[in-house]
């Protein structure tokens, strides 16, 4: 499904932002929870790498 432009950059500026504030959200509740360190900051690691495969992945498709 193609989008226009503005709808598309909205939809892509608002994805960026929900995964920039879950990414702080899960950072901090790690924090919290794992004292600190690696066992600390692992959630926000994996947010990230998730993040990255998921956009890679979607742009595999969308050159379908």
């Amino acid at each position: 499904m193609n989008l226009p432009v503005p709808l598309r950059l909205l939809n892509e500026t608002l994805a960026f932002l929900l995964k920039l504030a879950a990414l702080v959200l899960l950072g901090w509740w790690g924090w919290r929870v794992g004292d600190g360190g690696v066992p600390g900051v692992l959630p926000a690691v994996l947010v990230v790498a998730n993040t990255v495969l998921a956009t890679l992945d979607r742009r595999a498709w969308d050159a379908y």
